[in-house]
């Protein structure tokens, strides 16, 4: 059986190497492609991730947390998410047109034709996904992963040099998902059957309602502010916003993906054989602070930097939007992984109403600040997750026993590491201006100052990743060898 520490490592460099090919491909959609033209393709996305996240059912989910699986019960799942992910599919198609209208664009149409396309493979990849990472086979999915984003940043570049604006987006997008199921295809077939199952769906289809929908409000919180901007402004503001928290949300997802991704399987895991769940989600929230917390004070010290360097002059008003959007990160990263202890035992009722709320509340806010600008909409992110933490610290408490004041203790040093990069960063950018106004040194001399400060901050402080990774170690054979 593949150990957690070795699936942690694959899956952190799995999750890497595919958000560098990730961020090539936003980059030369942001370069090549003008704010309207991806504002339009970003309303289009917008719709079609409330499907997205309907899809499968939550087939993943039930896949990794069943004690006991057998053949039939894969084959199970594949039925459930083939009714659900093909019905959306069609629906999307049927939906098309009245969300040209809509949004008074003909272009719409064809966009979501072509976005519908995805659902259609998206059983067999989701299913097979599934299986590997129950077995923690992480390398596997690494290595699709991989090839899938190549595949869909060689077709980018070709559609957008024939001209076919954002649709090269959608086009590149088809890529991907043909070319992932063609790879689990080839390693897994022996596993994941391509026939499905129609029995024996009720108990999936009431946990799936559940996970489907947590997911789907997770991520509506980011794309609310597409649809209401959309419709209350253009397609320009949409862009400016979409782009602020395209980023921030892409380098949360990047810097904790290979946690994030291994926490079900991880927490279920431990609770099928019984473990410290409630130690093990401690020190897995713990883990992912003291990579998010630094990371978002350098982003809100470099937010003008960041865009400048990555996106262009045509971009520079998302960079106050930013700075907003690194004190949401920051909020939200306490109990990010909260989704996976309720589910791992089994209480994922409480993280969909949790989720809902927060949803509810998002909307109403960004409904009502939207005269107010779009760094106002960006607060209502912050408002938004303090009430999540709240909620969430109260039903950990009463459900697994986690005293917010101990888990707050746990954070401390995470926190005080932050406060440390922000202020080494704060005096190395204001150092770097006398010398000069390249945007690339200072981006570069910043970050390499903020970096030295967290690596040391982190070895001073102790935390619980130098542990993990084996600087600590690395360090004391050192000591040893230069006292010998």
């Amino acid at each position: 059986m593949i150990s957690v520490k070795k699936a942690l490592v694959h899956s952190i460099l799995g999750g890497y190497v595919t958000a560098v090919l990730s961020l090539v491909v936003v980059i030369a959609t942001a370069r090549l492609l003008s704010p309207e033209e991806v504002g339009v393709f970003a309303i289009a996305g917008s719709l079609m991730i409330i499907a997205e996240n309907l899809k499968n059912f939550g087939v993943g989910p039930y896949v990794i947390r069943k004690k006991e699986l057998s053949p039939e019960d894969i084959r199970s799942a594949l039925g459930i998410s083939i009714i659900i992910s093909w019905g959306l599919g069609f629906l999307m198609c049927l939906l098309s047109e009245p969300a040209s209208a809509w949004f008074e664009n003909a272009d719409l149409r064809q966009l979501v034709l072509l976005l519908s396309i995805g659902f259609f493979f998206s059983p067999y990849i989701s299913v097979s996904s599934a299986f590997l990472q129950r077995n923690l086979g992480y390398k596997t999915i690494a290595i699709i992963e991989f090839v899938a984003g190549l595949s869909q940043i060689l077709s980018l570049f070709i559609f957008i040099q024939f001209d076919f604006s954002y649709f090269a987006i959608a086009l590149a997008m088809i890529t991907n998902s043909l070319t992932q199921f063609a790879g689990h295809l080839l390693v897994n077939y022996k596993n994941v059957s391509l026939i499905p199952r129609f029995s024996n769906l009720r108990l999936m289809g009431r946990f799936g309602f559940f996970i489907t929908f947590i997911n789907l409000f997770t991520r509506l919180n980011l794309i609310v502010p597409d649809l209401i901007i959309g419709k209350l402004g253009t397609p320009t503001m949409v862009a400016l916003f979409s782009r602020a928290i395209g980023i921030l949300d892409f380098a949360q997802v990047t810097l904790v993906k290979g946690i994030a991704g291994l926490s079900l399987p991880y927490l279920s895991r431990v609770n099928r054989e019984n473990g410290d769940i409630v130690g093990a989600y401690t020190k897995a929230s713990e883990l992912t602070s003291s990579i998010l917390l630094p990371f978002m004070a350098l982003v809100f010290v470099l937010s003008d930097e960041v865009i400048l360097f990555f996106f262009g002059n045509q971009w520079v008003e998302s960079a106050p939007i930013i700075e907003v959007l690194a004190v949401w990160a920051t909020v939200k990263s306490f109990h990010s992984l909260s989704n996976s202890i309720f589910i791992s035992k089994g209480k994922e009722t409480i993280a969909f109403y949790i989720a809902m709320g927060v949803t509810v509340v998002l909307s109403l806010l960004v409904f009502f600040l939207f005269e107010h600008g779009l760094e106002a909409i960006a607060l209502a992110f912050v408002f938004a997750n303090i009430l999540r933490i709240i909620l969430v610290s109260y039903y950990a408490k009463k459900l697994f026993g986690i005293i917010p004041l101990q888990f707050a203790k746990y954070h401390a040093k995470c926190v005080s590491c932050g406060a440390i990069c922000m202020l080494s960063a704060l005096f190395a950018k204001e150092g770097v201006y006398m010398l000069t106004n390249n945007n690339f040194i200072i981006l570069i001399f910043t970050s390499a100052v903020s970096l030295a400060a967290w690596l040391i901050a982190a070895y001073l402080l102790k935390l619980q990743l130098l542990k993990e990774i084996g600087v600590e170690k690395i360090a004391e054979r050192f000591k040893k060898k230069k006292i010998v």
